[in-house]
């Protein structure tokens, strides 16, 4: 027995290959063993791979968003309106008679400027306050106008540590099993949630989490819908919340096992209304739809026609910002950027059509011995094929689960993980294995010179970049009527920001700072384009700076396709007289600083960002500068640079930074005055975003020599 078990061991060893095979398979065991975090990152790639290749068909149409997008901003105004027009808003909403209405809006504060807020004032008079105190509230009207209707408002998060559950918050689910613990999604926990203020919430009739459970690269492909919130405390999501009140139900059974969530019931009574299945963690996966543009009813449109309330009749609502730019930007397996909002309305119609993505609980172990059945074939397979046989074998073991889960897929909507099967068939074969390493080390080395090319391509950007930046040294060698001063810092190889100086005659200074939405080399090709057709449009402006940059904006928009916006503050000098005529386009009001008093923000009317909406008729504001004045301008790289701990420079910081510049002796040396506090507080930290400044000072109609300013 042991002669006859040597002599199989020589021939195995004396087979051509297996000690790659032996190789292969090793490897294949420690992928399924220990499935490193980027064999999970494939699984997932895959899911969403599948999820493009077959997206799912529109079965009916339950939901219907009220899109707070740029028509809206454009005929109302910028976000946040006015209490009293989101009431109007809801109030219409909800006499339309919705199902329910889920908000993806989180009111936590007060309305600014309310007439209480103006009549508790110090300074107010004592019969303003009367008065002001008799004003209706616009709290008070949204808080009504959700009374009348089914509201679900939004719950997000803080950093704020949490002590206990909630306050005041509805207790509407229980659970049926064992608790299910760490097997929830760790949605900040323990940190108290962000919620609406207590009359709103009183107004409604319940709270959902808006929290969306984003991957390893940022990609939101599921929504949760149970959280922990302040210990042992579960919450809904927003969507199972809206098919509860919607329902008539009066709480949500969360269902478990020792694995963690089976299932969300709701509940009237006794009796099962719907039981919507999750995946342990309390999460759905949407099957992704496109994006229907056309199930999106700007809010402008349902305040002024009244035929646009039939579309919400019965439907589930969905309000929330849309416009370009939001905050609530995602990415998701269909769509490069949408707006959150979009991806509950594909978590509500796939419970509704029960078009959800199922991953069942035993999915990873019928995954496990299916890959360790291809690495023993894959193995020890090929040993008897001739070379363009066993390619060809190792192929088709490759492609086999690859297509039987994309067949899965297509019909049953079951999330299987092919793409690690065809990865440890790949390992597991002894030809293939020798060919992937070839193929990667010569990948690597053309990516080294690839990597090499790039960063000297991008160093000669950052200097041409840096190149069209002017210098006040060189611009204005001799000049004594004024003093200027700038500084660029791109956080990146090359940056978004921008700033820019010149004379458009004798007598007026022109000054520029822009900050382009993003980093690196897309900004900075979008900077470069700003900062040319800015100048054109000041040099060809005439007289009227927001006319220049209302013809700028048209330019800078006309050739967009990546809908990117730059925000700006520009000024016009009269050296002469020192009066300052400036627009702000969404940028960060600048500060003036007089000789011997304290800074003051220089406000303004001001518009939005450049490319944001179209055709908008900046204003141009005006101003007299006193003898001495300096106006600093900075982007928020100054306000928002990190240090080690996390925290920020912050406006107090930079008011600091600011009152210390007062008396310097020109703007070289105000501008080195500002940057150094910010170098020192971040400590060598790298900077999250680019930096820009620019410091102008007016000594008066004498100039600098003419002993009327202390320099």
């Amino acid at each position: 027995m042991a002669a006859a078990f040597a002599k199989a061991i020589d021939m195995l060893l004396a087979r051509r290959g297996l000690g790659g095979s032996l190789i292969g398979l090793a490897l294949a065991a420690a992928l399924l063993t220990f499935k490193p975090g980027e064999v999970a990152e494939l699984g997932e790639t895959w899911f969403d791979a599948m999820n493009q290749i077959w997206p799912r068909p529109r079965k009916s149409e339950p939901v219907v968003i009220v899109a707070i997008d740029e028509a809206s901003i454009s005929a109302i105004g910028v976000w946040p309106w006015p209490r009293e027009k989101t009431a109007e808003l809801f109030e219409r909403i909800a006499l339309a008679g919705p199902a329910a209405v889920g908000v993806d809006i989180i009111f936590s504060e007060a309305q600014p400027g309310a007439p209480a807020e103006l009549a508790a004032r110090p300074d107010a008079p004592p019969a303003a306050r009367a008065w002001l105190k008799n004003l209706p509230s616009g709290d008070d009207a949204l808080a009504d106008a959700m009374a009348i209707g089914p509201f679900v408002l939004g719950v997000g998060d803080t950093s704020e540590p949490a002590e206990g559950p909630p306050d005041g918050m509805y207790g509407v689910v229980i659970v049926d099993g064992p608790d299910p613990g760490d097997a929830l999604l760790d949605w900040r926990a323990p940190f108290q949630p962000l919620r609406s203020r207590q009359s709103f919430v009183e107004a409604s009739s319940g709270e959902g989490v808006i929290a969306l459970n984003e991957g390893f690269d940022g990609v939101a492909r599921r929504t949760g819908q149970l959280f922990d919130l302040g210990g042992k405390f579960l919450a809904p999501g927003l969507a199972v919340e809206m098919l509860r009140v919607a329902a008539g139900a009066n709480r949500i059974v969360a269902k478990t096992n020792r694995g963690g969530v089976e299932s969300l019931v709701l509940m009237a009574g006794k009796e099962p209304l719907l039981a919507v299945p999750t995946e342990p963690d309390g999460a759905l996966r949407p099957w992704f739809g496109p994006r229907d543009r056309a199930r999106e009813v700007p809010a402008i449109a349902l305040l002024e026609d009244d035929a646009e309330l039939a579309r919400l009749e019965g439907k589930l609502v969905l309000v929330g910002y849309t416009a370009a730019g939001g905050l609530d930007d995602r990415v998701t397996p269909l769509e490069e950027v949408t707006p959150g909002i979009d991806v509950h309305r594909q978590t509500l119609e796939g419970v509704f059509d029960q078009a959800l993505v199922t991953r069942p609980a035993w999915a990873g172990r019928v995954e496990l011995v299916l890959a360790l059945a291809l690495a023993a074939v894959a193995s020890f397979g090929p040993l008897r094929l001739q070379v363009a046989t066993g390619v060809a074998v190792g192929v088709g073991m490759i492609a086999t689960p690859l297509a039987a889960s994309l067949a899965l897929y297509i019909v049953a909507q079951w999330a299987f993980d092919g793409a690690t099967l065809a990865l440890t068939t790949l390992l597991a074969g002894a030809p293939a294995f020798a060919v992937h390493l070839g193929l990667a080390e010569r990948e690597r080395r053309w990516s080294e010179a690839v990597r090499a090319r790039v960063d000297g391509e991008m160093a000669a950007a950052k200097r041409i970049q840096m190149g069209i930046l002017p210098k006040a040294a060189e611009t204005f060698p001799d000049e004594a009527r004024f003093s200027i001063a700038a500084v660029s810092e791109p956080a990146r190889t090359v940056g978004g920001d921008l700033y820019d100086f010149f004379l458009l005659d004798d007598g007026r200074l022109f000054f520029l700072v822009g900050d382009v939405a993003g980093k690196g080399p897309e900004a900075s090709l979008f900077m470069a384009i700003s900062k040319s057709l800015l100048k054109s449009a000041a040099l060809r402006g005439g007289d009227d700076l927001g006319a220049m940059l209302t013809e700028a904006n048209a330019e800078i928009a006309r050739d967009n396709p990546a809908t990117m916006f730059v925000t700006a503050f520009a000024g016009i000098l009269d050296i002469e007289t020192g009066v300052l005529d400036f627009c702000c386009a969404g940028h960060e009001p600048p500060w003036r600083i007089s000789s011997g008093d304290a800074s003051e923000r220089l406000e303004g009317v001001g518009g939005p960002p450049l490319c944001l909406l179209d055709d908008f008729p900046y204003p141009t504001d005006r101003i007299e500068l006193n003898p001495g004045d300096m106006i600093v301008v900075v982007t928020d790289g100054v306000t928002e640079a990190a240090n080690q701990n996390g925290e920020l420079f912050g406006v107090e910081r930079t008011q600091d930074a600011i009152d210390r510049i007062v008396d310097a002796a020109d703007a070289g040396a105000a501008l080195d005055g500002l940057i150094a506090p910010v170098a020192v507080f971040a400590d060598g930290e790298e900077a999250a975003d680019d930096l820009t400044a620019l410091v102008v000072i007016w000594p008066g109609p004498n100039g600098f020599d003419g002993g009327n300013v202390k320099v």
